[in-house]
């Protein structure tokens, strides 16, 4: 609890500090007066509650998470960006964006970024470096298994960075060949109460049994004996729990089972996005309103032919649906043929917004009409989605959310041409992994790279 207490309070000092020598810097050294708790340091004090919560949310403040810088320069990012993405939809929604200063919102953002990973990084020494709090702290782990598997155990894990410490083994012995079943028990009872003995001396938080779940005679004796114990009990996650990547205990009605996969979104969950879409692709709309209306004249200045591309698409579903671009291409003779690098039908300009990637912004319409999304599997034209339907596996799974704006393939640089069915067989690799593990913060991720990602500009012709 100190430790979540002190990472909490070192969080929001961090960016109080840090907004108000942004403050200060902008009021004292521009126009000579004392900062005052104004609008600017108000904004401090939401971003820095903001942060709190959302961290507290995602279960950052825990020990085990200071145990190591790694996991933190992403974390932190991920967090400072969508605590920033909460702030503008916030002052949007109360009309104060005009009453920020430019400066010292750009200042604030990056200063605190920076600040935030130093102060990270201080909070991890500090953490590792005195045993009471990182040592101790951590959770006290005893293995009970075959040696096989310890030592398996072992090769797979780093129990530092599990944020537990493994303060002992019992070794369960092997069975031998010719055994009867009153050899196997008479040694099965010597083991597990050395293994008890080993566990009241040493104090384990938890018992982790690294036993075969095909072996329930075992499981059912080791469970009996260390229930005796003052100590959680854990059997080992088999070969089907580390193949899928989500596996939980589910119910349904009376029914129980692993879960393996889960549904792409529940209810709550397509509330919160699409929530999350419309309020965002409404304050694109109104802050992009320029640069949509200049684009469109010189669409109608720079060649002949309508300014809005339209084509029908497949989406949620697999519903179609008619989705809006900028046109990039002289007007053809409506044969669908991909565009390709050096293609001599994209004009002067439309080399422009596709490179930047403006010609998708009129799909913010298809946002607010709710055939799209901001994120999900890109949408395909309709002759390559029954052409690759035929011939990859899962193809027709990117459907089961709705197509995005962007996606997590495009921000790794899968976009463009697909020459070979291993060229999309990656892009759907990635679609369904963005739905497997969907969350609000991987779509923030996904929105930042792209804008910020070089991959995410690769292809683009």
């Amino acid at each position: 609890m100190m430790v979540t207490a002190i990472a909490v309070l070192a969080d929001i000092a961090t960016i109080l500090a840090v907004g108000f020598i942004a403050n200060f810097i902008y009021v004292h050294r521009l126009f000579g007066a004392v900062p005052q708790l104004d609008v600017n340091l108000r904004m401090a004090l939401i971003v820095a509650a903001l942060m709190a919560v959302i961290n507290g949310l995602r279960s950052e403040y825990v020990v085990e998470n200071y145990l190591a810088f790694a996991r933190h320069p992403r974390s932190v990012a991920v967090s400072w960006c969508a605590t920033f993405l909460g702030m503008l939809a916030l002052m949007f929604l109360t009309k104060s964006t005009g009453d920020v200063s430019r400066f010292i919102t750009l200042t604030f953002f990056f200063g605190g970024l920076l600040a935030l990973l130093v102060q990270r990084f201080a909070m991890v020494r500090f953490v590792t470096r005195h045993s009471a709090i990182g040592k101790n702290a951590l959770k006290r782990v005893m293995l009970f298994g075959r040696q096989r598997d310890i030592d398996a155990f072992h090769r797979a894990n780093q129990s530092a960075l599990l944020g537990c410490r493994v303060v002992g083994i019992s070794v369960l012995r092997e069975r031998g060949d010719h055994d009867n079943r009153a050899t196997r028990m008479a040694r099965l009872d010597e083991d597990v109460a050395l293994a008890v003995s080993t566990a009241r001396l040493l104090k384990p938080d938890d018992v982790f049994m690294l036993v075969s779940w095909s072996d329930p005679e075992v499981i059912e004796h080791c469970v009996e004996a260390f229930s005796t114990l003052p100590a959680a009990l854990h059997l080992r996650p088999e070969l089907v729990m580390e193949r899928f990547g989500e596996v939980r205990v589910g119910r349904v009605g009376r029914l129980l089972g692993l879960n393996v996969g889960r549904k792409p979104l529940d209810l709550h969950e397509l509330v919160f996005k699409r929530l999350f879409d419309l309020t965002l692709a409404l304050a694109a709309l109104v802050l992009l309103a320029p640069l949509l209306t200049l684009v469109a004249i010189l669409i109608k200045l720079d060649s002949p032919g309508p300014v809005f591309f339209v084509q029908r698409r497949y989406g949620f579903n697999q519903e179609a649906f008619r989705v809006f671009k900028f046109r990039s291409m002289v007007v053809n003779d409506g044969v669908f043929r991909q565009a390709t690098k050096d293609d001599p039908r994209i004009t002067r300009l439309g080399a422009f917004i596709r490179r930047w990637n403006i010609d998708e912004l009129p799909q913010l319409f298809n946002v607010v009409l709710g055939n799209m999304s901001l994120v999900g599997p890109r949408p395909h034209a309709l002759a390559h989605d029954r052409a690759f339907e035929q011939r990859i596996a899962r193809y027709a799974a990117r459907h089961n959310v709705k197509p995005g704006i962007t996606g997590w393939a495009q921000v790794n640089g899968l976009r463009g041409e697909t020459r070979t069915n291993d060229e999309m067989l990656r892009r759907v690799e990635h679609d369904l992994y963005y739905i497997d593990h969907w969350s609000l913060r991987l779509d923030i991720r996904i929105l930042f790279m792209t804008v910020l990602s070089p991959k995410a500009y690769s292809n683009a012709y």
